[in-house]
């Protein structure tokens, strides 16, 4: 079975000297799974469901992020440095 699984909650960034340094999410309680083709939710044995981390990728400089002009990385790429997931 394939669904999508949407954990809401908070970022919570910590600065040093006007550079992010740190960088953690919080998940709060309220949990819902959706069939990914139609957005509906849907129920899911929980139970069967292996633990995922949701770990974010610490900060990188501001000079090295794709949107200061450094190197060009794919959009997934991009992705999977803003919300923790390896694409």
């Amino acid at each position: 079975m394939e669904y999508n699984k949407i954990i809401i909650g908070f970022v919570v960034q910590s600065y040093r000297d006007g550079e992010c340094v740190r960088q953690e999410f919080i998940a709060i309680e309220e949990v819902s799974r959706e069939d990914p083709a139609s957005g509906e939710s849907i129920e899911v044995d929980v139970k069967a469901e292996r633990y995922q981390p949701m770990d974010l990728v610490q900060p990188i400089s501001n000079k090295d992020h794709p949107s200061q002009g450094a190197a060009h990385l794919s959009f997934a790429k991009q992705r999977s440095m803003r919300v923790g997931f390896v694409a």
